[in-house]
C-alpha cells in the first residue's frame, strides 16, 4: 500500500481539516488562502496542503465527505476504493456537491460571506456585554462580559459542586435527585 510505503519513509504530508472552514464558508474557498494572505504580508511563505478533508458545507445539508489530494504523491496515496467515507460516494451527495460550488460561485456567495460577516461582527462588537469579537467570514466568536449576577450565581455553583476529595455514599436516583435538587 503506497500510504504504508510513505509511512515507512517518513515522509511528511499536510493535512488540513477544512470540514468546519471549508467551501466558502469563511469568505474564501478554504480557510488557509486567508492564512497564506496574512504570511504573504508578513514576509512569510504560505502553507500548501498535500491533502485536504471537506465536509459539511460542501453538501449544502446533504451529508457528504471528501478527501481532496494535490500533487502527483499525494494523489497517489489511494487507489480506488481505498478511501472510506460514510457520507461518500453516493450520486445524491456527490450532485449536492457540484450544484454547491457551481452555486457559491455563480451567485458571488464569497462576496456575500464576507460582508454579512462583517456586519455582524460589528454589530456584535457594538454590544456592552461583548468583550472581544474574532471573525473569518461568518465563522464569529465573541468573548462576552457576564453581568455581576451572573458572576455571582456561577461563584455560588462552584461553591456547591463536589470536590474530588469527598466520597459519595449511596447513588440517588435521578428522578430523585431531579426533585429535590434545583439544578438538575
Amino acid at each position: 500500500m503506497r500510504a504504508r510505503e510513505l509511512a515507512d519513509q517518513h515522509e511528511a504530508l499536510m493535512v488540513l481539516d477544512e470540514v468546519q472552514t471549508g467551501i466558502g464558508r469563511t469568505g474564501e474557498w478554504f480557510r488557509f488562502q486567508g492564512v497564506n494572505r496574512t504570511l504573504s504580508a508578513l514576509g512569510s511563505p504560505g502553507i500548501a496542503p498535500d491533502l485536504m478533508t471537506l465536509a459539511k458545507g460542501l453538501g449544502s445539508g446533504i451529508p457528504i465527505g471528501a478527501l481532496v489530494a494535490f500533487g502527483s504523491t499525494s494523489s497517489t496515496l489511494l487507489g480506488a476504493g481505498q478511501h472510506g467515507s460514510t457520507f461518500g460516494g453516493n450520486p445524491l451527495a456527490a450532485l449536492a456537491g457540484q450544484v454547491t460550488l457551481e452555486t457559491i460561485q455563480a451567485e458571488g456567495l464569497l462576496d456575500s460571506v464576507s460582508a454579512v460577516g462583517a456586519r455582524l461582527a460589528e454589530e456584535l462588537r457594538a454590544l456592552p456585554q461583548t468583550a472581544e469579537v474574532r471573525q473569518f467570514g461568518l465563522h464569529i466568536g465573541a468573548d462576552l462580559v457576564l453581568p455581576d449576577s451572573i458572576s455571582a450565581r456561577r461563584r455560588r455553583l462552584r461553591a456547591r459542586a463536589p470536590r474530588s476529595d469527598h466520597q459519595r455514599h449511596g447513588a440517588r436516583h435521578p428522578a430523585t435527585r431531579a426533585a429535590s435538587d434545583p439544578l438538575a
